[in-house]
C-alpha cells in the first residue's frame, strides 16, 4: 500500500516526492495483538530505529463492535485535528470511558480469550510506532505543542 503511494525508495527518500504515511487506523478486529500491521508505516524498524518519528498505527486488541465505530471515530479524530498526539487523544478516550456509569458502554471490545466489556485500558487500543504522532500542528516528539511561530 505504501509503495503504491510513495513509489520506490525508503522514506524520506521516496521516488514520488509524496510525504511518508504518518498515521494509519486499523478499525478492524484483532489488528493490534502484534505490530505486524504497523509495518505499513515503512520504514518502521528500519529507518530512525526504534521508531519512525511522527508515524503511528492505532489498532484494536480483540474483537471490536461496529456500533461503537462512529463514537470512537468522532471522539479520536477531532482531537487529532486539534493538534493532540495520538497518545493524548487515546488517553482522553480512556478517561472518558472510565468515568461513565455502569451499563453505559459506547465502546466495547472482546479481548483475546475474554468476555465483552467496555474499552478501559491502553492495551485494548494499542498504538504502534511513535505515540507522539500528530496529524496537525508541529511535531515535537512530546505531548507538548511547539510555541507559536511562523509555522503555526
Amino acid at each position: 500500500m505504501e509503495s503504491d503511494f510513495d513509489g520506490s525508495g525508503t522514506p524520506p527518500w521516496n521516488s514520488t516526492g509524496n510525504p511518508q504515511m504518518s498515521f494509519t487506523w486499523f478499525d478492524c478486529c484483532h489488528s493490534g495483538k502484534t505490530n505486524d500491521l504497523s509495518e505499513i508505516l515503512l520504514p518502521f524498524e528500519i529507518y530512525n530505529l526504534p521508531l519512525c518519528s511522527n508515524q503511528a498505527t492505532y489498532t484494536w486488541n480483540g474483537v471490536s463492535f461496529a456500533p461503537g465505530g462512529p463514537f470512537h471515530t468522532s471522539f479520536i479524530m477531532p482531537r487529532l485535528v486539534q493538534r493532540m498526539t495520538i497518545w493524548s487523544a487515546r488517553q482522553e478516550l480512556l478517561n472518558y470511558l472510565n468515568s461513565l456509569g455502569k451499563g453505559i458502554d459506547p465502546l466495547t471490545i472482546q479481548p483475546y480469550g475474554g468476555s465483552i466489556r467496555r474499552v478501559n485500558s491502553p492495551a485494548d487500543v494499542p498504538i504502534w510506532g511513535d505515540h507522539f504522532m500528530r496529524i496537525h500542528g508541529v511535531y515535537t516528539g512530546t505531548n507538548f505543542e511547539a510555541a507559536q511561530g511562523w509555522y503555526y
